[in-house]
């Protein structure tokens, strides 16, 4: 896949960020992404608003 331009600048920015998007727009693959970026000490805080979304997330944050 493919990121998009904003993906990638989320992906390699710094400091505190938030991602607001919407569905289907490719937020988890983001975050995922983002996450394989920082050190394995680093926290990320992931919002999901509802069970589905936070079951996936966990699946694939794994």
């Amino acid at each position: 896949m493919e990121l998009t331009g904003e993906q990638r600048a989320i992906i390699h920015s710094t400091g505190d960020i938030r991602i607001n998007a919407v569905a289907g727009s490719g937020k988890t693959t983001t975050i995922i992404e983002y996450a394989k970026a920082r050190p394995k000490s680093s926290r990320i805080l992931y919002l999901a608003f509802n069970k589905s979304v936070k079951l996936e997330a966990i699946r694939k944050l794994r």
